[in-house]
């Protein structure tokens, strides 16, 4: 899960296959994240796993009242019925979630010039490799600023790194 704005990787799982369990995951550590007031738009492709009932629950307001809400219907709830507006691509248009698959042609295109091959690492090495990476990609890599200077996505923020 990504913020559009700065490309900061805001909640990420990783597993050897896609599982309602892997998206859950994400979804729970991405709303953790979420300041009061806020609810920001969700993009995803239209995998099943995002259309899960598990992965609706936990992106269900459970303290916005359906039943009161003028806007909502009985087959089409509103948006403030989501703690995170969700939005699920039309078949054949992408461009929802390009910014995503943006970000992993970056990852890709950093892992091949960096010489590493994931088809030469065992799964635990690889997935380690990328939450390194993406630490990295976060508090030592360079991007232009709002002001045009070089800086880190954690300066951006004002983000304290952790061990």
């Amino acid at each position: 899960m990504i913020d559009f704005h700065d490309n900061m990787p805001i909640a990420y799982t990783c597993a050897t296959r896609p599982a309602a369990l892997l998206t859950n995951t994400m979804l729970e550590a991405g709303l953790e994240q979420i300041q009061p007031g806020q609810r920001p738009e969700l993009h995803t492709d239209r995998g099943w796993h995002y259309r899960h009932i598990d992965w609706v629950d936990r992106l269900t307001d459970i303290s916005h009242d359906r039943q009161q809400c003028t806007h909502c219907t009985e087959e089409n709830p509103c948006d403030n019925a989501c703690l995170m507006v969700p939005s699920l691509s039309r078949l054949g248009n992408s461009g929802d979630n390009a910014r995503v698959e943006g970000f992993f042609g970056t990852i890709k295109r950093e892992l091949h010039a960096s010489g590493i091959r994931p088809e030469k690492h065992t799964t635990e090495e690889f997935m380690k490799y990328l939450d390194d990476y993406l630490d990295w990609f976060v508090f030592d890599r360079l991007t232009t600023g709002p002001d045009g200077q070089y800086t880190t996505l954690a300066k951006q923020r004002n983000i304290a790194k952790t061990t």
